[in-house]
Parts: structure tokens; sequence; C-alpha cells
């Protein structure tokens, strides 16, 4: 499940996330794993049951997997629980229905069979099941195959057979300026690939959970926009093999090395009596990619706003030299953003909007060759001034 950054609102926009994804695969770097003792065989269920098996794509059994069994609903389903949630900030979801889909978990065994309750909760009692078989592919990605099994009303087992699962890992492929994300090798491709890129956060056991927003990256990325932080690649790709269709998916931590020549720059703020308040040290050039910058500003300036600057609020960043300059980066940049750039640090040319070309974060190309001395970042609204992150421009 996606995880917010509003803090505020965190309940209220995890909820509704897991209810629009409802019945679906999941991008594999959010699916749960389960760690723990693996049994030699599964242990019976007492009741409704999903049974299968797993092998990877080599022919080897898949033992430890992680299988998740859901429901997936209609769309109705979808919708109520989605309203619900925003309606009652959550708390409505507390009831017998709830706002997520009904979920069980298990764990393939040693000879990779499975059997795994069939969710309880309120729901159709013919809707579809959907099993998604998950495995690790080393410290930093993770491969899962789902198929999705029809159901009928008082059906006591479902049998999802042989899930193939992707032997290899997802990864990288860089060429002509740009990062492409290449799927592992799992049956016939029966459509196109769609991958999307967010910020990482580790979540313990070393997993890395997707952040909100996404950035769809299934054409490449500028690997200039990963900068040395990280980032999640979360791809998915239909398939076709034993006669059925497959919805494969597989996630990959990526590490970025592009160290930005603006690095450790100097970056003021005007104050409510116009002066200049120099940040010691620049928290917007700092290298601290995912982490709001708290600004030193003038308690006139309640919450970002200005007397004399009763809309909008700028900071900007001075170089240590002018230099040549091709893409500027402004994380946390928001839809009320405007950059400009400066090739002295004294005379601003014209405001420009920066296009959204990466998760939450606004990309701005100059003119092959733009001498550059400062940058100046206006933001509108007041309060969001302080939602910036970093500011990163490259040659």
């Amino acid at each position: 499940m996606r995880r917010s950054r509003i803090a505020g609102f965190a309940p209220v926009v995890a909820l509704l996330a897991a209810g629009c994804a409802v019945g679906s695969a999941g991008d594999a770097g959010n699916l749960p794993i389960r760690h723990g003792p693996v049994p030699a065989t599964p242990s019976p269920v007492a009741g409704p049951a999903v049974i299968g098996s797993v092998g990877d794509t080599a022919g080897r059994v898949e033992a430890g997997a992680t299988v998740v069994v859901s429901v997936v609903l209609t769309k109705a389903e979808q919708d109520e629980r989605n309203l619900k949630a925003a309606a009652t900030l959550g708390l409505g979801c507390l009831d017998r229905i709830g706002c997520t889909t009904p979920t069980k978990i298990g764990l393939a065994a040693r000879n990779g069979a499975f059997e795994v309750p069939i969710p309880t909760g309120v729901y159709e009692p013919d809707d579809p099941i959907a099993v998604t078989v998950v495995a690790e592919r080393g410290p930093s990605a993770r491969v899962a195959t789902t198929v999705q099994l029809p159901r009928s009303a008082g059906q006591l087992r479902l049998d999802a057979g042989r899930i193939p699962i992707a032997a290899g890992a997802p990864t990288v492929r860089h060429a002509a300026g740009r990062d492409v994300m290449v799927m592992p090798p799992m049956g016939s491709a029966a459509g196109s690939v769609s991958v999307v890129m967010s910020r990482a956060n580790r979540e313990g056991d070393d997993q890395f959970v997707q952040q909100d927003p996404t950035t769809d990256v299934s054409g490449g990325y500028d690997p200039r926009l990963v900068e040395d932080g990280v980032v999640l690649l979360d791809g998915r790709q239909p398939v076709s093999g034993d006669g059925r269709q497959y919805e494969l998916s597989a996630s990959l931590v990526v590490t970025g090395t592009a160290v930005p020549p603006s690095r450790g720059a100097s970056c003021y703020v005007d104050g409510g009596r116009g002066q200049r308040i120099t940040q010691h040290p620049c928290g917007l050039t700092d290298g601290i990619l995912d982490k709001r910058w708290l600004p030193q500003d003038d308690f006139r300036c309640s919450a970002g706003r200005c007397p004399q600057e009763p809309r909008v609020r700028d900071v900007t960043v001075v170089l240590a030299r002018a230099m040549r300059i091709g893409l500027l980066v402004v994380r946390g940049c928001g839809y009320t953003c405007r950059v400009a750039v400066s090739a002295d640090g004294r005379v601003f040319g014209s405001w420009r909007e920066a296009g959204s070309d990466a998760p939450a974060d606004s990309v701005l190309v100059l003119r092959p060759g733009s001498t550059v001395r400062a940058i100046r970042v206006e933001i509108g609204g007041g309060g969001f001034f302080d939602g910036l992150r970093e500011v990163s421009a490259f040659r």
C-alpha cells in the first residue's frame, strides 16, 4: 500500500489508495513479504481455501514465497469503501465491511505447495479471487505473479494450479542518457510494460515502500532525476503461459550516483522588511532529498507568509560561481512553483513554470549552454513554502 507524504491525511489517503487498488496485483515493492520458518508441507485449512503451488521459470520450487489471496471487488464495492473512508476520515472503516479489500496471506511450503484461507468479509459471493505470489530476488528486487480465479457461491476449494514466478530479477538498461527498467522474462508478453518511479523509504527489515506520488517512466528516465538518492521502480506486464493469463510485477530499488555541481551552494530568503536572511547551511542544497527543509525565517512571516509578500514567497540559491547548466530539478516544487535564473546573480529572467517530470519534483530544461549563477524559486500559497526539499542544478 502506498504511503502518503502528507502526514495529516495519511490515514484517509492510505485507505483510499488501498480501496482503489482492490483486487489488482499490486506493485511488487508494496506487497507484504512473510519471513520465518518454511514448513515441509502446507498446513490444512479448515474451511474455504485456495490451494496451489509455486515454481520459478527455471523449473525450481519457490519454497518460502509469500502468497497473497484477495477478493476482486466490483466497482460498486470499491466505490462504497472509498466514499466511506473519505466521508468518515477513516472512522467508518471499523464496521463489518471495512474500507480495504479482504485479504489473507500465506507461505509456500518447501515442496512449493500452499493452502491459504479464502478471505472472509462482506462482498458478493461470486466475486473472483486474485492470487499473487511474491518473492525477493536479492536485497533490492522483488518479483510477483498474479492470477485471477473465478468463484461460485459456496465453493470450498479453489485450485490455482502451478503459478509460475520469474526466476530472474528486473534490471536497468543504460542507453542514450536514459535509464530503462527491464522486466525479467516470464512466459509470452501479452501487453506492454508499464513502469512507475517513486521516492523509496525504508520501512523495517530493509523493505522499501513506494511513496505517492508516482511518475510514469515506462519510456525511461533521466538518471539525474535520481541524483545520489534512492528510488523505487515498479513495473507491470501482462503475460500468458500454460493457457492462462497472468500479470507479472517486478520492483527494483535504484541508488543514483549523480551529484549536481550545485551541491553545497548558499541560499537566502527575504524577510518581512525585505531583508536578506542567509541560510546557514542551505537546506536546499545539502543532499538530503526526501526531507522538507526548515528555513531560518523572519518571525513576522507566519506559516511562510510575509506582510509584504502575502501571496508568494521565494528563495534564491547562489552557486559558488557562474556555470553552464542544462537541467534544474526543484524537489517539492508543487503546483504553484515558478523558477527564474540569473547569469550574474542580480538580474533574473522571466518566471518559467517548471514541468513535472519526476515524483513530486519539477524539472526545468534550459537552453544548451545556459550560464547560471543564481536560481530563484517562487512558491504561492504561503504555507507550502517550507514544502521544498532540494534545488539541484546539473550541467
